[in-house]
């Protein structure tokens, strides 16, 4: 569901960035659960492919400083030259909600708006531990149709192919997407410039 939010190329439903190449890297368990040791292994492996922007519809329960290991991983891959973009977690309304890796300093934390363009109420607050505003950008994370995997029930199944889920998982990969759009027209853009331009040219809620 989220790589097809990112670069599905479907003909009915289609991802934000249709033409872009998909690494992906399984660091959770069936489950969901799993380990920073983990996830952390899988950014590694990114890195290491050279691939330009990582989405991580993952996390931790909050609050945080980003301090922690992973989200000084994230910081290091940014430091590399690697787009990260990680969920804010769908700990909201509650202030201080946003967990690793969404409090490290330098990737693009995503929190999730409605349709309606308002903050959906699941979607993690910040501050910071530290005092930093998170998240970063908001974007589409209410009833976000796209792909589905055979024989799974994430989300409310459209037909056979598609289902419809929310989450701060959902709104990560439509940043990730329009990253990917970003690169490909200027490659020459650091993750900090990606992540300006993103955060300058939305519209301020006021919240």
């Amino acid at each position: 569901h989220v790589a097809g939010i990112a670069a599905g190329a479907g003909s009915t439903y289609v991802g934000v960035a249709p033409e872009a190449d998909l690494y992906v890297a399984k660091v959770l368990h069936g489950d969901g659960s799993g380990y920073m040791s983990e996830v952390m292994a899988g950014l590694e492996w990114a890195v290491q492919r050279r691939v330009r922007v990582v989405n991580l519809s993952l996390g931790g329960v909050g609050p945080c400083d980003g301090t922690d290991a992973l989200s000084a991983a994230c910081d290091a891959a940014v430091d590399r030259g690697v787009m990260v973009c990680a969920a804010a977690g769908n700990y909201g309304p509650t202030a201080s909600s946003v967990g690793p890796p969404g409090c490290a300093r330098k990737v693009l934390t995503v929190g999730a708006c409605s349709n309606q363009d308002a903050i959906a109420r699941f979607s993690a607050r910040g501050p910071t531990s530290d005092g930093r505003v998170k998240p970063d950008v908001l974007l589409p994370g209410v009833d976000v149709v796209a792909c589905r995997a055979q024989g799974t029930s994430l989300g409310t199944p459209v037909d056979a192919l598609y289902t419809r889920a929310s989450g701060t998982s959902m709104a990560t990969p439509h940043a990730a997407g329009v990253a990917a759009i970003l690169l490909q027209v200027l490659p020459g853009l650091t993750p900090f410039q990606v992540k300006e331009r993103l955060m300058s040219t939305a519209r301020d809620l006021g919240s």
